[in-house]
């Protein structure tokens, strides 16, 4: 039987990417923009204030935000020089505030301003006696830093007004928790963000994402860069879907943006590959061991602070995808240029076979499309690579080390309700996503704005994966259907589909 002693029910939600319309230092033409982006806003301060009025049964809510909540690896925020600050660098000044303590303070107090209503009806769900969990994401990978989880509480604090006492101040204060990896409560409910499982977006040290030639900076993961050196600097780009990409894409956008616009990205592309090979070379230098040093220095004190054995960490942290920026092979794999070297290989052998004679030219043609099609083939299922079944594999492995009724994510922006085992049983939920890239048109149909919904009944706990809509209140999702395919209204009689009660 499931301990029902902890005394709160739960609500779950990932991926709002506060923060992405905040690009205007890279993306000027976005500005346009700026006063469309207020339905999330409105769709979010509708969700706190009626989950706010509707503790069940005595039990307040534990409001668990499951990482990606904050865009601040996606901002472009034109740099700034604080008093004792750090100066910005070349890279700062091209792609904006980059990721030391007080530049990531400062891209917070722009959200802050940028989506106020949100801050106060979150400080006012707290205020109230409710309770709040920060889990971090990959593109909030930011709350490492205490400077910017304290503008964080203190936005939380200020926006209820002047007549807050300090006696609400500190409840407020006391009622929010960040976890830098993980939440879990034993037997019931295990919750990461589950980007460490995507080896596109996973960081070298979880514990201690910093930049080893620079650790008063963080580390850039593959997708960071993607999403710095490319994506924002160019117009038609969303930040979802690489995986999704083939070189023929990227050269049809070229081709797009004209002659200028191709030289441009082909510069971005440059500069990101360089970018990518000096994390790599980082990574693997002699300065590199002192990152491992603290991310086992943090090991250790979460094993003794959450009670558990460091050998149990240490196997969740082998569970992790390797970065792509890891090695050579695999960056080279990433940006498609195995693809470009053979498809150049190819010609430089139609072209001597051409010369010495051994191929007639008009030849040439039938067999540069018979060498280029099983190289394609070859290069598209070699580079097949699907964040949501590793996640779905991660949550399996995960299962094992932490024993739970549920093991949550969110990441891959594909809500999922599925079994994972019997005996113990055992359930694998995605929380799916709330808003998407914010300066882009999203990728697919509107959100479904999925969230989940833990509540104690009848000695069991019940799970219920839920969307939102701010005219419509809460309405039950089918489980395991495609976020991009769900359809709202589904019949009354079908909810009970969504309740698993664990025993």
């Amino acid at each position: 039987m499931l301990d029902n002693s902890t005394g709160f029910n739960y609500l779950m939600l990932s991926d709002v990417h506060l923060g992405s319309d905040l690009v205007q230092h890279a993306a000027p033409w976005t500005a346009e923009r700026l006063a469309s982006q207020r339905e999330v806003d409105h769709q979010l301060v509708a969700f706190l204030s009626y989950y706010r009025a509707r503790a069940e049964a005595g039990r307040p809510w534990k409001l668990i935000l499951v990482g990606d909540i904050f865009d601040l690896v996606g901002m472009s925020v034109a740099p700034v020089v604080a008093q004792g600050g750090s100066p910005p660098k070349p890279e700062d000044l091209r792609h904006g505030l980059g990721n030391a303590s007080d530049q990531s303070a400062e891209k917070m107090r722009h959200v802050v301003e940028r989506h106020r209503s949100v801050f106060a009806a979150l400080g006012a769900f707290v205020q109230d006696g409710h309770h709040l969990v920060m889990v971090r994401g990959n593109h909030d990978v930011e709350f490492y830093w205490e400077s910017v989880q304290a503008v964080f509480v203190s936005a939380l604090i200020e926006l209820q007004g002047a007549a807050i006492d300090l006696a609400a101040q500190e409840g407020i204060r006391r009622r929010v928790e960040f976890h830098d990896w993980f939440y879990y409560e034993p037997g019931m409910v295990y919750v990461e963000h589950g980007h460490q499982y995507d080896e596109t977006c996973s960081y070298h040290h979880q514990l201690a994402p910093l930049c080893p030639d620079d650790p008063s900076r963080l580390s850039y993961s593959f997708s960071d860069i993607l999403m710095r050196y490319i994506v924002r600097p160019t117009r038609g780009l969303s930040s979802d879907g690489h995986e999704n990409q083939q070189l023929s894409d990227y050269v049809k956008l070229a081709v797009s943006l004209g002659v200028g616009g191709c030289v441009g990205l082909s510069t971005r592309f440059g500069r990101a590959l360089g970018r990518m090979l000096t994390a790599c070379r980082s990574h693997a230098g002699p300065r590199a061991s002192s990152i491992g040093d603290e991310q086992e220095r943090r090991l250790r004190a979460l094993a003794d602070a959450r009670r558990l054995a460091p050998e149990t960490l240490r196997a969740l942290a082998d569970l992790a995808a390797k970065p792509v920026t890891g090695g050579l092979a695999s960056i080279v794999r990433s940006v498609f240029l195995d693809g470009v070297a053979a498809i150049g290989a190819l010609g430089l052998l139609i072209g001597g076979l051409l010369l010495s004679g051994w191929l007639p030219a008009y030849a040439v043609a039938a067999v540069g499309m018979a060498g280029v099609l099983p190289v394609a083939s070859l290069l598209r299922s070699s580079r097949v690579h699907d964040p949501d079944a590793c996640l779905r594999a991660g949550a399996a492995q995960v299962a094992k080390l932490f024993p739970a009724a549920y093991v949550v994510m969110g990441h891959t922006h594909q809500y999922r309700f599925e079994a994972l085992s019997e005996s113990p049983r055992t359930t694998y939920i995605n929380l799916g996503w709330w808003a998407g890239d914010e300066c882009e048109a999203p990728v697919g149909a509107a959100p479904p704005r999925s969230y989940l919904v833990l509540r104690w009944r009848d000695g069991g706990l019940s799970a219920v994966l839920v969307g939102w809509d701010a005219e419509e209140g809460p309405r039950p999702l089918w489980p395991g259907r495609n976020a991009n395919t769900a359809k709202p209204g589904f019949a009354q009689e079908r909810k009970d589909a969504l309740v698993h009660a664990a025993s």
